[in-house]
């Protein structure tokens, strides 16, 4: 069985934090990217960028991949592996 993993920056959560209900168990592989910020990344038209994917995004006129590489800041990601089952949240209600 697969385990659920999501791409995070490095050193932005740590083991046992929540990402959408489940919990951080370990990280794994971790490399170095460029990413832009996705409050830049907004409004999009369907339309080819030069490298041929689309939709572009109207404020760099690029794909993601291709604003990334461009303007992206260099960030280091990693994977952070998570929980089969979303935590449960504590009721508020008496049972």
């Amino acid at each position: 069985m697969k385990k659920k993993k999501v791409r995070i920056v490095c050193g932005e959560f740590r083991v046992g934090d929540v990402i959408e209900g489940y919990k951080i168990l370990e990280f794994g592989r971790s490399w170095r990217g460029k990413e832009v910020s996705p409050s830049e990344l907004h409004s999009i038209a369907y339309r080819k960028c030069r490298c041929g994917r689309e939709p572009i995004f109207l404020s760099h006129e690029l794909c993601r991949n291709c604003a990334n590489r461009i303007h992206g800041e260099e960030k280091k990601f990693c994977y952070a592996y998570l929980e089969d089952e979303p935590e449960k949240q504590p009721s508020i209600f008496k049972e």
